[in-house]
């Protein structure tokens, strides 16, 4: 059951899979993994299963390019280790079960450093630009990407003075073929230069601001912990502060500049931030979002094997990185990028998938360094072995902080929302109310308890919690439209259209709303206000809702029809 980013991907790729293949909007997350989906589902249909099996397929091809990443690198018998070790990688297998893009980021790099080497060895174009090429799809995939592609191509141009500028101008132009079309799309749809997606800002600020103490995803108090939620809610806070509608970029350039404020203002809080998300990235706790191991290990019998996680990768790493330090060039070349990227992820914050391209290079190492200490215990090299263990405890003890705390209220909600998408309203209710019983701020289990109360024929009561959310988000929309929705099934309909009028006011993209207004209107009698409402419906939302469309464009025949 898609939730939270998954859901946001599986729309897209509903909308992209029915027709609307262009959009109307500038993307606000990665595209690439949505695009994969609509193919996907015009194959074969909108089902989880094929999309699983093509996500297994994508990573045991990942398997085999770390393998020949590590031969590359060190030769056959850690290549042979490094491979077992990607084989049984425990997040690798679990997020190749979900509706999200991480079994392609995990072949993207694995294939990225495989090409890198290769171009770094060779100096040829064709690698030169195929390293460009999957830089750019994998910043399509993690935006933080557009910032490794620059160091790899100041590291492949290192090497060969007199070709610098050539080689570095190659790794560049491939990096910006895969992302160009996307500029222009969203050029043309949207009217605005954004090069890939525009939620770098946002998430620039959900990673520094006065609300985080962890560095991991603690957005501002006004924000909602919900992609649903999220865009919607930066959006309406800094149209607020400036005065003016703004364009997807300047949203975006407006919470850099604001959150490099806070950083100038803060430097000892944004310092500190900074160090805890890299123990965060180091450390063998996995930081969930929404979808935690634990959840599912009742229900899948290779969650309850012994798999690897990155406390056992961590240690190993750290010897074959000590190990190989004297050794070749390639080595160098892939801890480079492997460390461009982990310095990528630190201005915005730390979830356990967004560390995933980082295993990748590391595993190589891992294997290289148990073979390195297998061949040091049988030459029984006293001074290797010391200098293993000591490398090994150091990220050993990093990686054995107990520095995370997992959300139990984060949990039921999850619980809750999968319950209510799958129409068990009751559950969802239970849900979420020990939700916010745990963490009463948790202001997404609120909206989505408002949801099923209404959804359970109880407006009163999902009224309330609406009216709660919205004291506590004085600026956004969604929570409006959900008191409109309920006073709307009070039979309360003048209030309600008051209330749907200031939920768009709040937030103009709240189509919904806008088909919600027009059936109001329609069910007053307010024949011209509901023609109105359902021709700016048809005119500003999405093309994929083809069963809302297919109701507006009746509505209007229906009201012509009364109107003759």
């Amino acid at each position: 059951m898609p939730l939270a980013d998954a859901r946001a991907y599986d729309r897209l790729a509903r909308e992209i899979a029915g027709g609307d293949w262009i959009g109307s909007h500038v993307f606000y997350q990665d595209p690439l993994y949505s695009y994969l989906l609509a193919i996907l589902y015009k194959v074969f249909g909108a089902s989880p299963a094929p999309v699983v099996v093509v996500q297994s397929l994508l990573g045991g091809l990942a398997i085999l390019c770390i393998g020949l990443l590590a031969r590359r690198l060190f030769g056959f018998a850690p290549a042979l280790v490094a491979a077992t070790i990607a084989a049984l990688y425990g997040p690798f297998l679990f997020g190749e079960m979900l509706l999200d893009k991480n079994a392609l980021t995990v072949v993207l790099t694995a294939a990225m450093l495989l090409a890198l080497v290769r171009a770094d060895e060779t100096g040829h174009e064709r690698p030169l630009v195929g390293t460009g090429v999957l830089l750019g799809l994998l910043a399509l995939v993690r935006g933080n990407f557009l910032l490794v592609a620059p160091l790899a191509a100041i590291a492949l141009a290192w090497r060969r003075p007199a070709e610098r500028w050539r080689r570095a101008g190659l790794v560049l132009a491939g990096t910006l073929l895969p992302i160009l079309p996307v500029t222009a799309r969203n050029a043309i749809v949207g009217h605005d230069f954004v090069l890939t997606t525009s939620q770098a800002g946002q998430n620039f600020a959900i990673g520094n601001n006065p609300d985080n103490h962890t560095g991991g995803y603690e957005p501002p108090s006004f924000v909602r912990a919900n992609p649903d939620y999220e865009e919607a809610d930066f959006r309406a806070a800094a149209e607020a502060e400036t005065g003016r509608e703004l364009k997807p970029s300047e949203v975006s350039s407006f919470w850099t500049r604001k959150t490099l404020a806070w950083i100038a203002g803060n430097p000892g809080r944004a310092l500190e931030l900074a160090g805890r998300k890299a123990l965060l990235l180091l450390n063998g706790a996995e930081v969930t979002d929404v979808y935690c191991t634990h959840l599912f290990e009742d229900r899948s019998w290779i969650l309850r094997l012994p798999l690897l996680g990155f406390a056992f990768v961590l240690p190993l790493a750290a010897i074959g990185l000590v190990r190989a330090a004297p050794g070749s060039r390639d080595r160098a070349l892939v801890a480079f990028v492997a460390a461009g990227y982990a310095l990528s992820v630190l201005p915005f914050f730390v979830f356990d998938r967004y560390r995933l391209p980082l295993v990748v290079p590391l595993i190589p190492f891992a294997g290289f360094g148990v073979v390195a200490f297998v061949a040091d215990a049988r030459a029984r090299s006293v001074r290797w072995i010391a200098g293993d263990v000591i490398a090994a405890v150091a990220a050993l003890a990093i990686a054995l902080l107990p520095i995370v705390h997992h959300s139990l209220a984060n949990d039921r909600f999850n619980v809750g929302t999968t319950f209510l998408l799958l129409g068990d309203r009751t559950r969802a209710i239970e849900e979420f109310r020990v939700a916010l019983a745990l963490e009463p701020d948790l202001l997404a289990a609120r909206h989505n308890l408002g949801e099923a109360l209404l959804a359970d024929s109880r407006p009163a009561d999902a009224l309330e919690q609406f009216q709660t959310e919205a004291r506590a988000l004085p600026i956004a929309g969604e929570p409006i439209y959900g008191i409109a929705r309920a006073k709307r099934a009070l039979g309360q309909l003048d209030d309600a259209i008051t209330e749907f009028v200031h939920a768009l006011d709040r937030n103009p993209n709240l189509h919904a709303a806008r088909f919600d207004l027009a059936r109001t209107y329609e069910a007053l009698g307010h024949d011209g206000n509901a023609r109105s409402a359902y021709e700016a419906y048809l005119r500003e939302a999405p093309a994929g809702d083809s069963k809302k469309r297919a109701e507006a464009e009746a509505a209007l025949r229906r009201l012509s029809a009364a109107g003759k």
